[in-house]
Parts: C-alpha cells; sequence; structure tokens
C-alpha cells in the first residue's frame, strides 16, 4: 500500500507542472482572443478543456493522496486542509469559468469570462503550489 501511496503521492507533485502549463497556455490565449477580438475557434475550446481537463485529474489525484494518507487528521494543518480548500476553490473557480464562457453569446465576451475565471483559477493555484512547497 506504501507504493501506491508513494506513486500517488509523486504523481499528483509532477502532474502540478501539467496543470500550470495548461493554465498559462489557456490563460493566455484566451487574453489574446480577447484583446484582439478574434472568432471563437476549435482549439480555443479544447485549450480550454484541456486545462479543466488537468486540473480535475490534479484534485482526483490529490483526493487520492488524501485519503490514502489520512490526511484529515489535522496533524499538519497545511496538508489537511489548508492546500486540499485551496485547490478545491480553484477547480471551482475554473468550472464556473467555463460554464459562464459558454454562455456567453459572443467570442469576445466567452474570451473574457475566461481571461478573468482562468486567471483567478490560476493565481489560486499558483498560491497552493507555494504554500505546499513552502515559500509562503
Amino acid at each position: 500500500m506504501e507504493t501506491l501511496q508513494a506513486a500517488l503521492a509523486n504523481a499528483h507533485g509532477l502532474w502540478r507542472y501539467v496543470v500550470l502549463i495548461t493554465a498559462g497556455l489557456a490563460i493566455g490565449k484566451s487574453l489574446i482572443g480577447w484583446l484582439e477580438r478574434r472568432e471563437w475557434q476549435v482549439v480555443d475550446e479544447r485549450i480550454a478543456v484541456y486545462f479543466i481537463m488537468a486540473v480535475d485529474i490534479g484534485v482526483t489525484l490529490g483526493v487520492l493522496v488524501w485519503l490514502l494518507e489520512t490526511r484529515w487528521n489535522g496533524t499538519d494543518v497545511l496538508r489537511s486542509w489548508r492546500h486540499p480548500a485551496t485547490m478545491l476553490v480553484a477547480a471551482g473557480a475554473v468550472h464556473v469559468g467555463w460554464i459562464r464562457a459558454k454562455a456567453a453569446p459572443t467570442a469576445t465576451g466567452r474570451f473574457a469570462r475566461c481571461t478573468l475565471f482562468f486567471a483567478i483559477a490560476g493565481v489560486i493555484i499558483l498560491a497552493g503550489v507555494l504554500q505546499i512547497q513552502g515559500t509562503f
């Protein structure tokens, strides 16, 4: 069981780079589309969906680590509650942003909403990663 826990913890730790890279791509692509007032294209949707999927996989791996290592016992408040709560809020921001973006009547509105919500989620994710690394 320990090897499974270690493998999941390593996978979760490495997956953060996928999340951060896709966040940068999604935020950048949305910002460029918004500022240039471009039409929404399939590639824009795919990048947004890849970011959402990356966040969901990261949260799933994190929940599995949290459950298998019984991190809810509260001995380490950061790993027990602060980091998981931070990442769940970020996942919520990503999903709310995507729902709001899909409901936008124009491409400019879709890009604007993606930029806003994905940037909020990106900042929250970055804060969560930095706090787990002990930066603050």
